[in-house]
């Protein structure tokens, strides 16, 4: 095991890590990485050969005060570090995945030592000096002397020169780049909605909250305080930009997150709004001096009187835009072109730049990352600076400034600097009016369980509100289990009273699911640390875990037949990383494979016991599973125009069901529950969530099904 100072380089076939300066270079060429991925790669390689478990690399990365969604951000850290290191997990060569276990540095590393500067042998005869032996011509040559003064000095000069100038460089770059001071959180609500960006008029903040299919416009003092609704002639609005003297804001009302939103004027202190004309756009802001306001629309960027009269286009650009913001001298336009919806596979965004003549239209950063996730950039009030929220460099949702000065000294311009670092994701920045804040939207990882109700579109808290997960019910639904954040399985009533520990944190449970009857609670442990779960069984009225399945390799993901009488569970081969599933009889404990189940996992049955749904192990197709016949159906990818994600949920008919689409980022505009009618085979909308949804989607209640369970998996505050 490699365990030298941190201070040491260490280098692995072109690569070489820096751990002190937090640097990865490859052919002596710095890569773009900061942050976490750095950090886990210097505990890989101190540990190089060795396992390294998730829960130390949490230990390491995260305090235990700390709340945040550990499992994406490791994940999306781990994917940009394979990513610069042009690594693989199925085939790797730096990194390797242990399921279940934890990660390995399986490549030899050397520790390269810092040079020592040479000291002289002590036999070492001194080269002699012109001064200590000069010829015969030089000895009282006043020629020979300014040569000499010259060939002496001057070279130092230009040396001392040199040197100051790299000094004043360095002291520019550090003087130049801000840093953070302070973070303060203002709210600590967890209904904060992005869609309404974040606004000001200097003395008070504006942002959305969302409550099922209604939001409320909230506004606070932008000291702190707490968050009062903000009166408006609309049953939904949200505040586009407020003008350069706080006097007007442009608003929009909407019925649901469309892109295009018809555009109004409304004094800040209230009033009746007036149409901006016809204008319908994605984003809009007034002009640095107030005359004039820009908007964006699918085919360009346009401005307009705040009259509402002689509209011009200024660029013809097509595809989303969006984060408009223009320089504090009117020069420069900056905004966002692209979508994130959710899916890291596909989504791109990036920040372009266009000039005030419509001229010089590109992006700002090219190259910077190889699938750019970029978006909600800001000019400080200054106009020195330009901050904007990259939500893959370096590994998560950071804040990243980039100076706006072009001198000699500040050959930095164009490579930004990280300003946060993590564990908050940060998101829809806004600069304070007084040039010394910059608020935001925050995020950290928390599991919420709510219920949804389709036909009155509400929902309503599950738990208390206790951050938990993997939320199952007893068919009575008078029953709930599931994981809390101490990691240790609770039983208790629906609204979270009568809360009992289950099962505690030592067996490491994961996964719960009561039976139908409520009497027993079946989960997946690790009670020996040997990073291989295996099945248990214990009492719903407490008591001792007894194994039900313990094998080899992990099995997983746990689900109660409707009768009882056995189990279906998930076990993946450890050598074609394929999974299958299982059903152990609960009497006996006899085990059988399913035939046909290769490649999916995470099951749930129908409430009559007729059907078994699995997902399969890319997340992209849900099959069906007749039990009496054993014949498999494999849904239409083209009803699955979302991953489905977690398991499977039917209605007690069985003639639907329902998923949820997964989604990294609150902000995406349609992380959705689907549904899919059987009959027809096609897919609809269920209902819309301010946040991703759970891993596994259960149904409230089966006997008429009136309400989903789901969890909003952030904490959303500024």
């Amino acid at each position: 095991m490699l365990t030298p100072p941190k201070s040491a380089v260490f280098r692995f076939d072109a690569f070489e890590l820096d751990a002190s300066a937090g640097q990865l270079r490859k052919h002596g060429r710095n890569l773009r990485l900061a942050g976490q991925p750095i950090e886990i790669l210097t505990l890989l390689i101190e540990r190089q050969g060795e396992v390294v478990s998730r829960e130390e690399i949490q230990q390491r990365l995260w305090s235990e005060e700390t709340f945040v969604d550990f499992e994406n951000s490791l994940n999306k850290a781990i994917s940009s570090l394979r990513q610069a290191l042009s690594d693989s997990s199925e085939k790797p060569i730096y990194i390797e995945t242990l399921p279940r276990r934890g990660y390995r540095f399986v490549k030899p590393v050397e520790r390269v030592e810092p040079h020592a500067t040479p000291k002289p042998a002590a036999n070492a005869t001194p080269i002699p000096t012109a001064k200590e032996t000069p010829g015969p011509a030089q000895a009282h040559s006043p020629q020979a002397s300014s040569v000499s003064w010259t060939r002496t000095w001057l070279p130092l000069g230009v040396l001392m020169a040199i040197l100051l100038l790299i000094g004043a460089w360095i002291a520019s770059l550090k003087a130049s780049i801000p840093q953070v001071l302070s973070v303060s959180q203002l709210t600590t609500t967890s209904r904060v909605d992005p869609f309404g960006h974040l606004q000001s008029d200097g003395a008070r903040l504006f942002f959305l909250e969302r409550k099922g299919h209604k939001w409320s416009l909230m506004q606070m003092s932008a000291a702190g305080g707490e968050p009062q609704p903000f009166p408006n002639p609309f049953e939904n609005m949200k505040i586009f930009a407020v003008s350069p003297d706080a006097s007007e804001m442009i608003v929009a009302p909407f019925t649901r997150r469309d892109d295009f939103l018809p555009l109004y004027l409304m004094p800040s202190v209230g009033g009746s709004p007036r149409p901006l004309g016809n204008v319908v756009a994605s984003d809009a802001l007034f002009t640095p001096n107030g005359a004039q306001i820009t908007y964006a629309t699918s085919d360009g960027i346009y401005l307009i009187q705040r009259d509402g009269m002689n509209p011009r286009r200024l660029v013809s650009l097509a595809g989303p835009k969006d984060n408009l913001d223009w320089s504090p001298d009117g020069n420069l336009l900056r905004f966002t072109r692209g979508d994130l919806e959710g899916d890291l596979t596909k989504d791109r965004s990036e920040i372009w730049e266009v000039d005030s003549n419509g001229s010089h239209v590109h992006p700002i950063l090219p190259g910077w990352d190889e699938q750019p996730l970029q978006c909600c950039g800001k000019w400080t009030r200054d106009g020195r600076y330009y901050a904007f929220v990259s939500f893959n460099h370096g590994g998560s949702a950071n804040v990243w400034i980039q100076s706006a000065s072009k001198n000699i000294l500040s050959l930095h311009r164009g490579q930004p600097a990280l300003l946060s670092s993590g564990p908050i994701h940060f998101d829809q920045l806004l600069p304070g009016r007084d040039g010394h804040q910059l608020f935001a939207l925050g995020y950290e990882g928390r599991d919420e369980y709510v219920a949804f109700d389709p036909q009155t579109r509400e929902y309503r808290t599950l738990l208390g509100g206790t951050a938990a997960a993997w939320l199952g019910f007893s068919r009575e639904q008078n029953l709930t289990v599931s994981r809390h954040g101490d990691h240790a399985i609770w039983k208790s009533k629906p609204d979270g009273s009568d809360a009992v520990q289950l099962v505690s944190a030592s067996l490491h449970p994961a996964m719960p699911a009561i039976s139908p009857d409520g009497a027993e609670v079946v989960f997946e442990g690790d009670a020996d640390n040997s990073h291989v779960s295996r099945l248990y069984v214990v009492p719903a009225s407490g008591g001792q875990p007894q194994v039900l399945v313990a094998e080899k390799v992990s099995v997983e993901i746990p689900e109660w037949a409707p009768d009882r009488s056995a189990v279906v569970y998930t076990s993946t081969d450890p050598t074609t990383r394929r999974s299958h599933l299982y059903l152990v009889n609960r009497k006996s404990a006899e085990s059988k494979m399913i035939v046909g189940s290769e490649g999916f996992r995470n099951t749930r049955w129908s409430p009559d016991g007729k059907y078994l749904a699995a997902v399969s192990d890319d997340e992209s197709r849900i099959a069906l599973m007749n039990w009496s016949s054993g014949a498999w159906c494999l849904l239409p990818r083209a009803t699955c125009s979302a991953r489905p994600s977690g398991r499977a949920t039917h209605n007690p008919s069985f003639s639907r069901t329902f998923w949820r689409r997964a989604s990294p980022f609150i902000r995406s505009r349609s992380p959705v529950v689907f549904s899919i009618r059987f009959k027809a085979a096609t897919a609809c909308s269920v209902a819309t969530f301010c946040g991703a949804a759970s891993r596994t989607l259960r149904p409230k209640a089966p006997s008429s099904f009136t309400s989903l369970a789901a969890t909003t998996t952030s904490t959303r505050w500024i």
